[in-house]
């Protein structure tokens, strides 16, 4: 009698929408895996995309574990939730279709878990060098919220779905990700709250890393930079739902200690530059999220 297929150790969850060309960078970098092959597999999920994936996969069927879901479009939130029902894996881990993971990083993640089982894990993301006066921008918008909401390690409270590990069945738990949210913004935020306030803890492991490689123009960044603002005042309302409290303004200490970040990263007129362009994110995150509250009440 042949015994039973063992389960992957993990199910990677790939949302992805007309990025053809990331998507083909992302798969060739998770091929490029340290981790056995039969420990993982992936799942990609098209958000309802222009162009057929069906080529993509068959690309990389002999050295991946690969399946493809295709879903009308329904934002990253639904997208996830689809390749988490498919998951066969112990631990699903989400990534993104512009994401370049470290050869390292499944094996790294590996280690993580084994030592905290029931605990999220967030990864380390960095911009791919360069990427850009404002993808640099956007993304040292990141590592300062995970300096600033992750100080202490026993009260780590919020992980980007960039690179993010969840242990399957709490995920479920937890109600998956909100599929309300109409955007890729603040879904994840909404799952930190949940995840915690479920009593699970998260874990920072800083060497499993990948590379994001999202170019962005000026116009790009005040687009990215609105959207937030927009589904922060989503994440609001969700709260409101659960009877938890409202968001609240961030003290005087956040936004001065946000703009002068990119100065005590680095000098000269690009570090100037990164702070003005944080400057400008709050102004266009604010505008987004009036506006939201505007158009639903």
């Amino acid at each position: 009698m042949t015994s039973p297929q063992r389960p992957p150790l993990f199910t990677i969850v790939i949302p992805t929408y007309n990025r053809i060309k990331s998507l083909e960078a992302c798969l060739n970098a998770i091929a490029k895996q340290e981790l056995s092959r039969e420990c993982f597999e992936t799942v990609i999920v098209d958000d309802g995309g222009a162009a057929p994936l069906r080529g993509i996969i068959e690309r990389f069927e002999r050295q991946l574990d690969l399946r493809l879901i295709v879903q009308a479009n329904a934002a990253p939130a639904s997208a996830r939730n689809s390749g988490a029902h498919a998951a066969r894996g112990t631990y699903l881990v989400f990534t993104d279709d512009d994401c370049l993971p470290d050869p390292q990083w499944l094996s790294t993640l590996a280690l993580s878990v084994s030592e905290r089982p029931r605990s999220a894990v967030g990864g380390r993301v960095v911009a791919v060098p360069d990427g850009g006066m404002y993808s640099d921008a956007s993304q040292m918008l990141i590592d300062f919220l995970y300096t600033y909401y992750n100080t202490d390690q026993k009260e780590t409270r919020f992980f980007i779905t960039s690179n993010l590990v969840l242990p399957a069945a709490a995920f479920w738990e937890v109600g998956g990700f909100d599929a309300s949210f109409p955007l890729a913004a603040a879904e994840d935020r909404d799952m930190c709250d949940r995840w915690c306030a479920h009593g699970y803890e998260m874990v920072y492991a800083e060497r499993a890393i990948v590379r994001h490689a999202h170019a962005l123009t000026l116009r790009s960044f005040c687009r990215q930079h609105f959207n937030y603002g927009r589904g922060a005042y989503h994440l609001h309302r969700a709260r409101s739902r659960r009877g938890e409290a409202r968001l609240r303004i961030e003290p005087l200490r956040f936004y001065s200690r946000l703009i002068v970040y990119p100065i005590s990263r680095g000098r000269g007129i690009r570090a100037a530059g990164s702070s003005l362009l944080m400057l400008l994110s709050q102004m266009v995150y604010l505008s987004g999220y009036l506006l939201e509250r505007t158009e639903r009440p």
